[in-house]
């Protein structure tokens, strides 16, 4: 009976490993014939965007730390993809944010994980996010009027800080000569320029 029960053993084995060995190959067959093909982007795309899947759900600071290492150049690779007009991209970026916001989530409700305290730190960045977006709506002006905005203040320095910045008594002077020769008057006899 013991002979039996290991001679049944290895002959499911040895069918897994050919169940195995036959669904590799079929993969590769596939998988060759789609890199051979004009559209050969689609199952690079599809194999580096599973490979992030897999490793965010086996270990999600891991997979945190490859996405953000690697976020910048997953346009060069080809992990983001592309659904066509008036569809947004699912961007590798979008599918990781969104798949660890699951993961972190799930593993909170189970009681897997749990909530970090907050520090002086967390609070600190809340009230920096809150400051830049209470300036929003005055940005909206976009970068011209960032531009002219700067240009008006380094103008203005000469009359918010005049004598304290090198070279600018003599500067101050220049242009007191330069107003009394357009208006025809002399600073140091008395005319108002």
């Amino acid at each position: 009976m013991h002979t039996l029960t290991s001679a049944a053993n290895r002959i499911l084995l040895l069918i897994r490993n050919l169940v195995i060995a036959a669904l590799a190959t079929a993969v590769g067959l596939v998988f060759g014939h789609a890199f051979t093909s004009p559209k050969w982007t689609w199952p690079l795309t599809l194999t580096g965007v599973t490979a992030y899947v897999l490793v965010i759900l086996a270990n999600p600071l891991a997979g945190m730390l490859l996405w953000i290492v690697t976020a910048p150049f997953s346009r060069f690779f080809y992990f983001d993809i592309i659904l066509g007009r008036g569809v947004p991209d699912l961007t590798l970026t979008r599918v990781c944010a969104g798949l660890l916001v699951v993961v972190v989530l799930a593993q909170l409700a189970v009681g897997k994980m749990r909530v970090p305290r907050l520090t002086f730190l967390d609070a600190a960045v809340l009230a920096t996010l809150i400051g830049v977006g209470a300036s929003l709506p005055a940005s909206y002006g976009g970068l011209r009027d960032a531009v002219t905005s700067w240009r008006r203040l380094r103008r203005a320095r000469h009359y918010l800080l005049p004598g304290s910045l090198p070279g600018a008594q003599q500067t101050q002077r220049r242009n007191g000569r330069q107003r009394a020769h357009r208006s025809g008057c002399h600073p140091h006899h008395g005319c108002r320029s």
